[in-house]
């Protein structure tokens, strides 16, 4: 049992990387205020159009700041 627990935290992700819990809490964050704003009067069509846009700027900008931010070699 001891040994299951050192080996989960050896496989964890560095600290600071894409696929550390800090990312996936700020995405869960960030899209449950999206669909409060955009949703909070009903689901609509523009709505959803409206949201689906704001999303892929959203992506955009994190891919350009990911590709901004990356160490140089």
């Amino acid at each position: 049992m001891v040994e299951d627990r050192v080996g989960r935290f050896q496989r964890r992700a560095p600290r600071g990387s894409a696929a550390s819990g800090n990312s996936r809490y700020l995405g869960a964050i960030t899209a449950t205020v999206m669909i409060g704003i955009f949703y909070g009067t009903g689901v609509t069509q523009a709505n959803w159009g409206v949201i689906v846009i704001t999303m892929l700027v959203l992506g955009a900008v994190a891919f350009g700041v990911t590709l901004l931010w990356r160490e140089r070699k």
